[in-house]
């Protein structure tokens, strides 16, 4: 499978985060965390909110992780 590079995940791993930590941080089920970052599953706002708190909104808003298809572009200019 190809490795989807979403604002969410782009983000947990900038900042050295596993997805044990974001579960600690924000409550949210590990396999959850999983299934949103590869676009199984759409994160619903409480999610998208504790996911935007626990990261940081300077780093990622609520709506890069409820509509991630929309930003994705701008994140993969300049990767090969």
């Amino acid at each position: 499978m190809k490795n989807i590079r979403t604002p969410l995940r782009q983000v947990r791993k900038r900042r050295g985060f596993t997805l044990e930590n974001v579960k600690k941080g924000t409550g949210i089920d590990i396999s959850t965390l999983s299934r949103i970052e590869n676009m199984h599953q759409s994160a619903n706002q409480l999610q998208a909110e504790k996911l935007c708190r626990f990261l940081g909104s300077a780093n990622i808003t609520e709506m890069e992780i409820l509509y991630p298809t929309r930003f994705m572009d701008r994140n993969l200019k300049g990767i090969a």
